[in-house]
């Protein structure tokens, strides 16, 4: 039990004498750190590297501070072995200051350990925040109304971070095409490719239908349709086209099947401690935030 309290101790030790490049010693080879939307890294060499460029991408994003520092308390720390696996809960406090302005953050981490040549390391650790508080403005007035504005003007949502919305967005963009490009690679899909074998195996069976379907990514892709990638189906025997008209085949199902293996595998790896219900959430919000911009002749 000592030594988990003292490896459990030591993290945040670390943090507050500025020796984050030396956080990495505490995790096993394959590790899974989950901070949400801080941060998540796989592997020592991962979390390491996540960890040792932290303060970098904190003053990153809050440029007008010339100098951030933090501080990290845990308490309350619960623990239980099971031979060499053990987990433990603890709660934590930080104070994170920018020049004369300091947030009050509070959480709770689950962490998983394993015993590794005699030596107890971290093997998972799961970050849950409870809130991001200015210091002077106290519990009982935070989060501000809606229609409250940040000292100085401008909307709540435009304070305090570069990576707001449109951020993830592009960057998730980004990252499942790349990811999805490289999990199909065997199989000759790209993620567009992909997804359009996908809509016809769940019966959008026309071009002008995949085309709608997709409208944003062909903005995106810069291209006026994707009946070049229904031809090139057709062509693999995957499906017929007779005009705009597309028809499925036996081996465009067997595709699909393959491919949506693949697909499977790759999202459980990615999107590891998200629920499904979280994940459909979310896209509940996104769809909503889209259609109240339609609706408002932003989009």
């Amino acid at each position: 039990m000592r030594a988990l309290h003292e490896l459990r101790n030591r993290l945040p030790r670390l943090i507050n004498d500025d020796a984050w490049e030396r956080v990495g010693e505490l995790f096993t080879e394959d590790a899974h750190l989950d901070y949400g939307e801080v941060g998540r890294a796989d592997g020592r060499a991962a979390i390491a590297e996540y960890f040792a460029g932290l303060p970098a991408r904190i003053e990153a994003d809050n440029p007008v501070a010339s100098e951030v520092l933090v501080e990290q308390f845990v308490h309350g720390h619960d623990v239980e072995v099971d031979g060499d696996r053990a987990t433990g809960v603890c709660f934590f406090e930080e104070k994170v200051v920018f020049d004369k302005e300091t947030y009050l953050v509070a959480g709770r981490f689950a962490d998983e350990y394993a015993l590794v040549g005699g030596r107890w390391l971290f093997d998972r650790i799961t970050l849950t925040p409870f809130w991001v508080i200015p210091y002077d403005r106290g519990h009982g007035r935070w989060p501000p109304p809606p229609a409250a504005t940040a000292p100085g003007g401008g909307s709540m949502l435009q304070q305090n971070t570069t990576k707001r919305i449109g951020y993830w967005l592009l960057l998730l963009h980004q990252a499942f095409d790349a990811a999805t490009t490289t999990a199909l690679r065997d199989v000759g899909l790209n993620r567009r490719r992909w997804q359009v074998l996908h809509a016809i195996h769940i019966g959008v069976l026309t071009v002008p239908a995949i085309d709608e379907a997709f409208a944003p990514f062909l903005v995106a892709d810069r291209e006026r349709s994707y009946r070049p990638v229904v031809e090139d189906f057709a062509t693999r025997g995957w499906a017929r086209l007779d005009g705009d008209d597309i028809t499925s085949t036996e081996a465009g199902a067997e595709a699909h099947a393959k491919a949506e293996v693949l697909v499977d595998a790759h999202a459980a790896k990615q999107l590891r401690g998200i629920t499904q219900e979280e994940f459909l959430a979310a896209n509940d919000v996104l769809r909503r935030i889209a259609e109240d911009m339609r609706e408002n002749g932003s989009a």
